[in-house]
């Protein structure tokens, strides 16, 4: 990670009791340990101007002027989206706790914090495919016959995954989050929650509030390979990434490549020689750094 980038494991420091859990975690959805997060100070939206044309430029004769240009901007809108999660624990349950009450919520208050991460992890990937409340995500960002998307023509259904290149920084990816904070836990209250009988009984409640978003300030943000499947030669290799790097202008390189376990043991596969059958588990292809993740699913349907 560049010097001068924080991450969610950053930003949540601040807040004791999250913030442990959170870099505790993050192995689990290790896109959130490398990919930035901008904390806005207030509100949860803002506009920025990107330029998509350049002005005019030339070599001219002496004394000939030159047609005046200034280029062209569009605004672009970034803007956060809730996010949310209830943590509940059964008042009684503190008795059974050598830990009593605040062992019990800050068990409860883990697992809400896990199941937040992995519930962000994919949307950054998938973005409204997975959470249809959520902010679009890389998938859309890349789509199939887009000029940033390298086919690997696999056909079998149900069984493709992709692998994103992600170019990292306030130019180009990084997470927002809005209201001055990525996540907040509220106090705990006494609340009658519903027991496994469908029936209330007295609880302690607390709710995990933020307002995320995934900013994609360049249309060179990310480039990706679609339809990789366990289809001979059409898995992933250094081929299939090198040759989607060069869909990509010059300078705009990814960061890191975000792939699941099945494309990097196929990309691991795909080295091996008669001198070397077994050879190491990948850590990077075309000198670009690899993140594996279990955000990134097998089983995606087909691109056509």
């Amino acid at each position: 990670m560049p010097q001068g980038r924080i991450t969610i494991v950053d930003a949540m420091q601040p807040h004791l009791v999250l913030g442990n859990i959170v870099e505790e975690n993050v192995a689990q959805t290790p896109e959130l340990g490398v990919i930035p997060v901008r904390v806005l100070e207030s509100g949860i939206r803002y506009n920025t101007l990107a330029m998509v044309e350049l002005p005019t430029t030339g070599f001219r004769k002496l004394g000939e002027g030159m047609p005046a240009s200034k280029g062209r901007y569009e605004p672009r809108e970034h803007k956060c989206f809730l996010f949310g999660g209830r943590v509940e624990v059964e008042r009684a349950a503190a008795a059974a706790d050598a830990g009593g009450m605040s062992a019990i919520e800050a068990r409860a208050t883990r697992g809400v914090m896990l199941s937040a991460l992995a519930t962000l992890g994919p949307q950054i990937f998938y973005g409204t495919d997975r959470g249809a409340d959520g902010f679009q995500g890389l998938k859309a960002f890349t789509p199939f016959g887009g000029a940033y998307t390298k086919n690997a023509t696999g056909t079998t259904a149900s069984t493709a995954t992709s692998v994103f290149g992600v170019k990292l920084g306030e130019d180009y990816a990084e997470l927002i989050a809005g209201q001055g904070n990525v996540f907040d836990l509220g106090e705990f209250r006494d609340q009658d929650i519903l027991g496994t009988n469908n029936k209330p009984l007295p609880g302690r409640v607390a709710d995990l509030e933020g307002w995320i978003g995934l900013q994609l300030n360049h249309k060179a943000s990310a480039v990706r390979v679609c339809n990789i499947t366990a289809d001979v030669g059409k898995g992933c290799t250094d081929k299939l990434l090198g040759d989607a790097l060069d869909l990509l202008p010059v300078g705009a390189e990814p960061d890191y490549w975000f792939m699941n376990k099945r494309s990097r043991n196929q990309l691991r596969l795909s080295r091996s020689t008669p001198e070397n059958v077994y050879p190491d588990m990948p850590t990077e292809s075309n000198g670009i750094p690899i993140i594996c993740t279990d955000s990134i699913l097998n089983t995606d349907a087909i691109e056509v």
